[in-house]
């Protein structure tokens, strides 16, 4: 084994791969003791095995360092590496999916992880507040209405794909996003909103993130200490 192993290193693309990782700075991911909008990228660093820092702050750390301007938009996740610090969820989470190979080469199929991913972004950020008057009718109403419609083209995707993952035979951040989005909204954390919306709505969609919540890596990672 050991030889085999001194072999595979020993390949140009194994060696490049390992120079790179090297060279890169360790991100340091900055976001709250839950799940959230850091859990993808989470996710995407951990299953490509990428060595960062999961740095998890409470509430009123936050706060503070909010009120002394250490955040660029005043919000979270924000990601440090090498001096530079980046504060859209987004955009962390592509930069995870390049530097994990969670994300394609091919520029169609990348086109269409950025589709996935920020049309289920863009449909969480439709979610109105639970308090005020109106506040249960607001979300049940995003439960039961607007979240299908962003989910509707996106399972058509589903639907159609003859490949074992989203877009593609390979896992890809489209993948860990669906995964992030069904499991969070059944946790019961979000007031007035149907825990079973997610399936209901999409179950091509809640077949692929059951699927890949079977991945070892996604025990492992579900069944640690957080």
């Amino acid at each position: 084994l050991h030889s085999v192993a001194e072999r595979v290193r020993a390949l140009p693309k194994v060696k490049e791969w390992n120079a790179t990782q090297q060279k890169s700075p360790k991100p340091v991911l900055t976001y709250f003791p839950v799940p959230g909008r850091a859990e993808p990228i989470r996710l995407a660093f951990f299953l490509g095995d990428v060595d960062f820092v999961d740095n998890r702050i409470s509430f009123e750390e936050f706060g503070r360092r909010k009120a002394a301007g250490d955040y660029p938009m005043g919000s979270l996740p924000v990601l440090e590496i090498g001096g530079k610090v980046a504060c859209q969820s987004l955009a962390t989470l592509r930069y995870a999916g390049k530097r994990a190979k969670f994300y394609p080469t091919d520029e169609v199929d990348a086109l269409m992880v950025d589709y996935i991913v920020q049309t289920l972004s863009e449909g969480l950020s439709k979610l109105p507040p639970a308090a005020g008057p109106t506040g249960k009718q607001d979300r049940e109403q995003w439960a039961s209405e607007t979240l299908p419609k962003f989910l509707k083209p996106l399972e058509q995707i589903a639907k159609e794909a003859k490949t074992r993952w989203i877009v593609g035979d390979a896992i890809t951040i489209a993948d860990i996003m669906i995964y992030a989005v069904a499991t969070s909204l059944p946790s019961g954390g979000l007031d007035h909103v149907d825990p079973e919306c997610f399936k209901k709505s999409a179950p091509a969609l809640q077949a692929l993130a059951d699927k890949f919540g079977e991945q070892p890596k996604v025990k492992q990672w579900n069944n640690m200490a957080h």
